[in-house]
């Protein structure tokens, strides 16, 4: 029983709450072997006043040992479920994001939409974009394995990228407000 709760806990294709329960039934029934361990000690007419002091810090220090490292798994398991969750939300927020740029986008490209639409449809999307590298370089961030040098380099990118998106943000803005006097002067 058992090894099959320690084959369950390292199983990753568990979910984790079956991984998480199979550790701490693991960690009950640990503790139980060595209580048996010790009481038999303990119980044994034969066992001298050391034998039983010997059987006792053996115990103590077994369910010591054995709640330690049950507790670092259970917080390894927790942790990774955290990062996958933070992970999924992130690609969430950035798939909503997108798809309501390509809608932005459609506006933006149809000339037969009225110019101040347009000219709201390029604001909005370009800060739709900003807050998709803010959303980026925020996640990249959150590693905490990161060295101060590459943590530079993620806000540098970042920075950069804003600026692109300025760039082309004012670009489109007056390609479209010129293209819209020229239409009204033609007319």
């Amino acid at each position: 029983r058992l090894e099959n709760l320690k084959d369950v806990a390292g199983d990753e294709l568990k979910s984790y709450e079956a991984r998480e329960k199979a550790l701490l039934q693991s960690l009950d029934i640990e503790k139980r072997i060595a209580a048996e361990q010790k009481k038999q000690v303990v119980n044994d007419p034969r066992s001298t006043q050391k034998d039983i002091l010997a059987a006792q810090q053996e115990y103590s220090d077994r369910t010591i040992r054995i709640a330690g490292e049950t507790n670092k798994a259970v917080e390894k398991l927790i942790k990774d479920r955290l990062e996958r969750e933070k992970d999924a939300l992130y690609n969430l927020g950035k798939d909503n994001l997108e798809a309501s740029k390509s809608a932005t986008q459609e506006i933006i490209d149809n000339e037969s939409t009225l110019s101040g639409d347009r000219l709201q449809a390029i604001i909005d999307f370009h800060k739709k974009s900003e807050q998709l590298i803010i959303g980026q370089r925020d996640f990249e961030l959150s590693n905490t394995k990161l060295l101060e040098s590459e943590k530079a380099v993620i806000r540098s990118k970042a920075n950069n990228d804003i600026l692109e998106n300025q760039r082309e943000f004012l670009k489109r803005y007056y390609e479209v407000s010129l293209s819209e006097m020229k239409k009204n002067q033609e007319k």
